[in-house]
This record gives structure tokens, C-alpha cells and sequence, in this order.
């Protein structure tokens, strides 16, 4: 035995699919799925569910351009064979003008029929182009919840399942009259379901940590609040340096009325086009921001001093209060997450009746309640009994 022996395995294959009892020895290190992967993958399953018939076309003239291909070459490798073979002069030889002909005759018409097959293929390439967007979102919502590895080893999710929750969303009905709104709805549907299915198996302490993560992937996804997404990184990292730029007058005076550990938030803060009038705000209404950053004791339930609220989107109000109030930052997170995923975050357990619908009668279900959980056995008594007075009722 070696202390330092260490055993790598290294593969080609994109899917390992290893027995449970090898699983359970193995650290895996997957560098295929990348975004780009993501990307192509979430493209494909769209395509799969918004144009089906454009899915089988494609296979069928991938099929048929190879056939074509292989007429193209059989007919220039029989003629090659031809005149290799040929004995004395050729012009003499009274079959091998005609076969070369007939040949050539067979090539024309391989690259005529090869020239038809890529009009469609070139439709096909441009209707499958126009469902890129919703294919990049989904892909980087999908990246979010992958990222959920980084917390806990026992959030290793797979792509194929968290393809499964999305594929609900696209198939419901949607809202708009172009094809990006209703791109854009699709994608709601399907951010819904992704949290929905992903965070029955978090921790309760995990569930807010996911949809936020999630809400900024989605909000990114959709070109929106880009800024202020990059803000709230950088806060996570701790902001390695301090923001470039001059610090005005103002600022410098609002500087010398906050803690330490908030100087080098707020002026990356106020580097945000939102917020380049806050440090005129907090020297005219000196008092008001002093009393909720200070003084209230639930600062994120009243309304900001000099009619802030107004001016700021619930994403831009959790930047705002992780510079001011960090404490109460969880519960700014809580209702940016519900406002954009339209989720309920205190009620993240299925239903009874979804879960019979979902599970097969062949396999026993297990219910493993929390402590602090519902008492799920009331739950399912009260099911049966409802389900024994229908049937009775029906017979």
C-alpha cells in the first residue's frame, strides 16, 4: 500500500453509465458538459418540441444527401475504373463511349437530386435558427442548476433529468403575438417547472440559494439588468479591487457616514447607472436613510426614503440592501425570486394527487417527511378516504 498512489481514469465518451456499486467509488470530473454543449442539447430538444416534423425532415435528408454522395462517387470511381482497364485506344473501344455516357448521365442526375435535397436543408437550417434564443435560455438555466454541485455532492443532477422538468413547459399554451414574446413565454413556463422539480430535493436552507441563482440566470438569460447581475457577483467574490473612477464630493461625505465594510460596496454601487443620484439622495434625506439602515428593525417592509421605491426594480432593491442592510438581504432575495419565477418559495412539496399521477402502481411510494413537515400520513388517509368515496360514488 501507497499513501500518495492515486488511480485516474480518463474517457472519450460524453455518458459514463457505471454500475451504482462503482459510482459510489468513483470522484467524476465531466469537462463535456460545457455551455456550448448545453446550448446544442437545449436546441435540440426544443426543436423536438416545437417543430417535430422539422426534426424527422432533417434526418431524412441527412439520409438522402448521403446516398446522393455515395451515387457521386460510385459514378466517378466507375468511370475511373473504366478508363484504367482499357486496352489499346479508347475511341476504339465500342462499348466504353456508351458506358461513359450512361455513367455520366447517372452523375448528372446524383448532383441534381444532391442540389435538391439542400433547398430544404437550408430551410430547415433557418427555421431551426430562429429557436436558438429559446435553446441558449433554457441551456443557461439548465447551467444554474448544475451549478447546485458546488454546495452539496448530493445535487448531482443530470441533464437528461432536468430536461425532463423543462419539457412540461414548453408543451403549455402561451402568451403574445411575435415570435419572441411567445419564445419568452415558453421560456417563463419552463424556469416555473426547472424550480418546481429542482427544489423538492434541496434542503430548505438551499431553496433560496437556487432560485436566486436561478432568477439571475434567467434575468441574464433575457438581456436584462446585465449591470446590476455583474454587481451583485462581484459582492459575492467580495469586490477584489476598488471600482475605477473618480468619487464625487457627494459621495465622499456619504462615505464618511458608513461603516467600513460598506465604503467599497457603495461606491461600486453608485457605478451602476441607477444609482449614479444615491449620494445626493443620502445627504438631502440624511436622517431617513440613517433610521433604516440603523434603526428599523424590518427596513425591507417600509418604503425608501425620497420615492426610491419607485425608481428601482426588485433586483436593483437587493442590491441596494446588500450594501445597506445585508441582514435583511435573504428576505429581499425571497420576494425579487417569487416576483420573477412566480413561485410560491414556502411551499416547494408536490401534491399528493401529482404524485400518483407521476409514479407508476407497479413500485411502492416512499414519503420521507421533514421534522418540521406536514404530517404527510393525515394527507394520505385523507386521500384514500376520497378516493374510496368516489369510487363508491361512481358505482
Amino acid at each position: 500500500w501507497q499513501p500518495s498512489f492515486r488511480l485516474l481514469l480518463s474517457s472519450t465518451a460524453r455518458r459514463m453509465d457505471v454500475a451504482p456499486e462503482l459510482a459510489m467509488l468513483l470522484t467524476e470530473i465531466n469537462f463535456a458538459i460545457t455551455l456550448r454543449v448545453l446550448e446544442e442539447v437545449m436546441l435540440n430538444r426544443v426543436v423536438e418540441s416545437e417543430s417535430p416534423e422539422l426534426g424527422k425532415r432533417q434526418a431524412e435528408t441527412r439520409v438522402l444527401q448521403s446516398k446522393y454522395a455515395k451515387d457521386l462517387d460510385a459514378a466517378e470511381a466507375k468511370v475511373l475504373s473504366l478508363l484504367s482497364s482499357a486496352e489499346g485506344e479508347l475511341m476504339a473501344d465500342d462499348k466504353l463511349p456508351s458506358v461513359i455516357l450512361a455513367t455520366r448521365k447517372a452523375w448528372v442526375a446524383a448532383q441534381e437530386r444532391a442540389e435538391d435535397s439542400n433547398r430544404p436543408a437550408a430551410e430547415m437550417a433557418a427555421s431551426r435558427q430562429a429557436l436558438v434564443p429559446l435553446g441558449s435560455q433554457l441551456a443557461a438555466l439548465v447551467a444554474a442548476a448544475l451549478q447546485m454541485e458546488r454546495f452539496s455532492g448530493f445535487y448531482e443532477f443530470s441533464v437528461d433529468w432536468l430536461q425532463d422538468l423543462l419539457a412540461p413547459g414548453l408543451d403549455e399554451k402561451r402568451s403574445g403575438e411575435y415570435e419572441d414574446e411567445l419564445q419568452r413565454s415558453a421560456a417563463q413556463h419552463c424556469v416555473r417547472h426547472l424550480y418546481r422539480g429542482v427544489a423538492r430535493s434541496l434542503r430548505a436552507e438551499h431553496r433560496l440559494l437556487f432560485g436566486l441563482q436561478l432568477t439571475l440566470a434567467w434575468l441574464g438569460s433575457c438581456h436584462r439588468e446585465e449591470a446590476e447581475i455583474r454587481f451583485l457577483r462581484a459582492a459575492a467574490a467580495g469586490f477584489g479591487s476598488t471600482p475605477q473612477g473618480r468619487v464625487t464630493s457627494t459621495a465622499e461625505l456619504v462615505l464618511q457616514m458608513l461603516p467600513e465594510d460598506q465604503k467599497l460596496p457603495f461606491i461600486a454601487l453608485t457605478r451602476l447607472p441607477a444609482f449614479t443620484s444615491l449620494p445626493a439622495s443620502f445627504v438631502s434625506a440624511e436622517e431617513s436613510w440613517r433610521e433604516l439602515r440603523e434603526q428599523s428593525s424590518r427596513p425591507h417592509e417600509e418604503s425608501l426614503p425620497s420615492g426610491w421605491d419607485n425608481r428601482l426594480t426588485a433586483l436593483q432593491r437587493l442590491c441596494l440592501f446588500h450594501v445597506i442592510r445585508p441582514d435583511v438581504v435573504p428576505m429581499v432575495a425571497a420576494k425579487l425570486v417569487e416576483k420573477e419565477l412566480c413561485v410560491d418559495l414556502q411551499e416547494p412539496r408536490p401534491r399528493l394527487e401529482e404524485v400518483l399521477e407521476r409514479t407508476s402502481r407497479l413500485a411502492p411510494v416512499l414519503f420521507l417527511p421533514t421534522k418540521d413537515g406536514p404530517d404527510v400520513a393525515l394527507e394520505l388517509m385523507s386521500l384514500a378516504r376520497w378516493h374510496l368515496q368516489s369510487e363508491q360514488g361512481m358505482q
